[in-house]
């Protein structure tokens, strides 16, 4: 039961956190010119709907990084929670694979807007939260035609439908505004790996879907990798595409 609630609370989640849809329309793009890409950041990761403890033998069976692993799932225990234990092994998964998804979709977007032909210069900001940059006025206006501005609100594997495969999910929320004015220009929001009637989005392809928690962490948390940089690559694409000049 607690890990049904906890894939419905992440659907939910989604759901609650929409925002609403501005379409870059044909006369702005064409006045775009140089593009400010805001750093993109996210919150820590973890595989939803599963118990800590459902985990255990499958991190102490990925070789030398299964104590690693578990010692930091005892740490957290002690002083936290199972959930941000659970969120710990993933992100200490991806950090011992040279992984990030939000440097990974940076990367690959950066890539997609400049064979589109726009000029692409990476922000660095101090963004605290989970949400959209508050302080657009900082940017050199000067410098740029418009601010891209892009989080991620959440991530990790999991299944958005009970008895569903688990599966890579990103859930990307993208804005863009003139630089100079600060007038919105285009809002969207990129849900990749949703498989659900309530939610338009990406679906995830069947080689990064698993039946089973304990399958996603094999390999030494190869395929959790593998998963999101396709996720990442996708993600951007689908991004990009409102910027087809």
């Amino acid at each position: 039961m607690f890990k049904k609630h906890l894939s419905v609370l992440f659907v939910l989640i989604l759901l609650l956190s929409c925002s609403s849809k501005t379409i870059l329309d044909y006369n702005s793009r064409q006045k775009v010119k140089t593009i400010a890409l805001l750093e993109i950041t996210h919150p820590p990761g973890w595989v939803f709907g599963v118990e800590i403890s459902d985990v255990a033998d499958i991190i102490l069976g990925l070789g030398t990084g299964g104590g690693y692993l578990k010692a930091i799932v005892d740490h957290t225990i002690d002083n936290t929670n199972e959930s941000d234990a659970m969120a710990a092994v993933f992100e200490a998964i991806l950090k011992k694979n040279d992984f990030s998804i939000s440097k990974s979709l940076q990367t690959n977007l950066k890539k997609d807007l400049e064979r589109l032909g726009y000029r692409v210069e990476i922000v660095k900001v101090n963004r605290e939260i989970q949400e959209f940059y508050s302080n657009y006025e900082t940017i050199n206006s000067q410098k740029f035609d418009a601010i891209l501005d892009i989080y991620i609100r959440t991530y990790g594997y999991t299944k958005d439908n009970w008895g569903k495969p688990y599966s890579p999910q990103v859930d990307a929320h993208i804005k863009l505004v003139n630089a100079q004015s600060g007038k919105l220009m285009h809002q969207d929001r990129i849900t990749y790996g949703i498989n659900n009637i309530l939610m338009d989005g990406i679906l995830a392809p069947k080689q990064h879907q698993y039946t089973e928690a304990k399958d996603i962490f094999k390999e030494g948390g190869k395929k959790i990798v593998e998963g999101f940089q396709t996720a990442s690559k996708e993600t951007a694409r689908t991004i990009a595409k409102s910027f087809a000049k």
